[in-house]
């Protein structure tokens, strides 16, 4: 196996497995009935962050904004609109979605919400659109085509969030973002504004 191609490929595969392993021991503490998961929290949010910085540091990722900027805001706003509606379907619909999250959250101390907040909102989206967008949809669409790119990486992504309806038709939007408005920035602008719209409602409110 060569470098360049095998890399790009390979890394993003360990990337996730170690993601799924410090996820897996976060809800695991919890709902084993551990009193005080704040330390799985801990390893969870350096575990992102060590992945962030590997990621960008071994793999090159489409951080550039191009030329035509009008495009990545038009592409944003519009993915932004669409996150928007689908939270209000899902208020809807489900309006204690984040019952399990406020529950995990209770007892922890101020500093320790704090640090799970900035890994939901900031260290996980950028994290995610490195490698479901920057990674494995960039690798499939360039040679499979745009479809088989958003469904790949979709699925992924669902896989990654328990196949949850929700983030399928998230990880389409996200997708479609990157796609249409060329830039990494896109996706991460859209699926923070999610994901700190998503905290303020369902949990904090």
């Amino acid at each position: 196996m060569s470098g360049g191609k095998d890399r790009r490929i390979l890394f993003p595969v360990f990337t996730v497995a170690f993601f799924l392993i410090a996820m897996t021991r976060a809800y695991g503490a919890y709902f084993s009935g551990i009193k005080y998961p704040f330390f799985y929290l801990y390893g969870f949010f350096l575990i992102d962050a060590a992945a962030i910085a590997l990621l960008w540091r071994l793999c090159p990722l489409k951080l550039k904004l191009p030329e035509n900027l009008k495009r990545v805001f038009v592409s944003t706003a519009l993915g932004l609109l669409v996150a928007l509606a689908g939270l209000w379907a899902l208020w809807l619909t489900t309006p204690d979605a984040g019952g399990g999250v406020r529950l995990f959250l209770y007892g922890l101390t101020f500093n320790q919400k704090a640090l799970y907040v900035l890994a939901l909102v900031i260290i996980g989206p950028v994290l995610e659109e490195s490698i479901y967008r920057g990674q494995f949809f960039a690798i499939l669409r360039g040679r499979y085509g745009l479809v088989t790119g958003v469904l790949g990486s979709t699925l992924l992504f669902a896989i990654m969030h328990g196949l949850a309806p929700v983030a399928f038709a998230q990880g389409v939007l996200l997708a479609l973002v990157f796609e249409y408005s060329g830039s990494l920035w896109g996706s991460i602008a859209v699926h923070i504004a999610n994901n700190a719209i998503w905290y303020a409602v369902f949990v904090h409110a």
